[in-house]
């Protein structure tokens, strides 16, 4: 496993690809999020 960098985490976890004022539903459920997050 690769040495931890806390500043590519802190990175990840902060940014957001689109304001959450334009997020809209319908919302992956889990079936949907279930590969994208193994993947992850």
């Amino acid at each position: 496993m690769p040495t931890p960098n806390p500043q590519a985490m802190d990175f990840l976890l902060s940014r957001r690809s689109r304001p959450a004022k334009t997020l809209t539903g319908p919302a992956p459920d889990r079936a949907a999020l279930l590969p994208l997050l193994t993947a992850a």
